[in-house]
């Protein structure tokens, strides 16, 4: 490595990777540790698996409602439940547990850990997560909204006629229109697909709405489309978003000032809505949204939709949302402040 004309100054490796950390120690070279978590669930992961193996602090007994202390966060706002744990962390004497225990512990002692979020965000729990990492020189870079680096992601988007069309029609009146997209991995049922069709139409609400399934068809479509495109949340018709709430849909819609109405379905989803829902609060919850839900009913998603829209705690989470996306861009250089740092 030595002899190399221009050696390589760091090693930046996915969290799974976790042999690289040794490998750089060997060779006494940084490693940065990359994870697509934000801040707080990232902490909240590692906690549980280096100072309370989940399988120990949590059994099979345990109830969706049983409160779980996280060891080396800061004193939270808002209580965390066994049901806000991500499936890695709840599916006791599991291999798949017993996996992402190992990975979170083989990254202990790395340089560094790079992050896609933004400082004004989780800046109260970028502490706690560097000390959990037991090097006292470990640093948390958070160096996004990482999608703002691309220049294209600040225009209105090129869109397919379809939805041109739509935004056009509605972008006089600004912020009027509901997106609403549950991300590339999650499925809902026909009936729960129903149920949601029929709340958006009852909700009086403009909307647009994408649909991965290839078996339903929609009951109804009056005030709404649907289609099987994404869409950019900057246009200036979108004024809220229904989201499962995985990490990169909630940057996207704060960095463009949108409110989010958090359905979190997988993964460390609960986790960013009870953060961003109870802490942060430019979102608000579905009702009934849970590890044991079956099918949400449409009345409930129907208030939630007009809350989110047009009601009080809508209009506060707005203008929170509005004043995190400044903070967003305003934080995008921060890419540029680590490469200053590395030399």
């Amino acid at each position: 490595m030595s002899k190399l004309p221009d050696p390589p100054c760091c090693v930046i490796s996915d969290t799974f990777l976790g042999w690289t950390n040794g490998s750089c120690r060997a060779l006494g070279m940084p490693r940065l540790v990359f994870h697509g978590m934000g801040v707080f669930a990232m902490a909240v992961k590692k906690s549980l698996s280096i100072h309370q193996n989940p399988n120990k602090c949590l059994t099979k007994s345990s109830s969706d409602t049983e409160h779980v202390h996280i060891t080396g966060l800061m004193q939270l706002r808002f209580p965390l439940t066994t049901a806000d744990l991500p499936d890695s962390l709840r599916q006791m004497d599991s291999c798949l547990s017993e996996f992402f225990v190992e990975a979170e512990k083989s990254d202990l002692g790395s340089w560094g850990v790079i992050v896609n979020s933004f400082i004004e965000l989780e800046k109260d729990h970028v502490a706690p997560l560097e000390c959990l990492y037991g090097n006292e020189s470990t640093r948390a870079w958070c160096i996004g909204p990482l999608f703002l680096y691309d220049d294209q992601m600040e225009g209105g988007g090129n869109y397919y006629e379809e939805i041109d069309s739509f935004l056009k029609l509605h972008e006089q009146e600004e912020k009027s229109v509901i997106y609403v997209a549950f991300g590339s991995q999650a499925d809902l049922s026909d009936t729960q697909l129903d149920e949601l069709a029929y709340s958006l139409e009852q909700s009086g609400e403009n909307y647009i709405w994408v649909v991965r399934s290839k078996t339903w068809d929609p009951p109804i479509i009056g005030r709404g489309l649907i289609t099987k495109e994404w869409v950019e949340l900057g246009h200036r018709a979108i004024g809220g978003f229904l989201s499962h709430y995985g990490w990169n849909s909630v940057l996207e819609s704060l960095s463009m000032g949108v409110p989010i109405l958090a359905w979190p379905m997988q993964n460390e989803q609960h986790l960013n809505a009870k953060f961003l829902v109870k802490e942060v609060k430019p979102a608000l919850g579905v009702p009934a949204v849970g590890r044991n839900w079956k099918v949400v009913r449409r009345e409930v998603i129907c208030e939630a939709v007009k809350e989110l829209m047009g009601g009080r705690r809508g209009k506060k989470a707005r203008e929170k949302a509005i004043e995190l996306g400044k903070l967003a861009k305003e934080s995008s250089p921060g890419w540029w402040v680590f490469l200053q740092v590395l030399g």
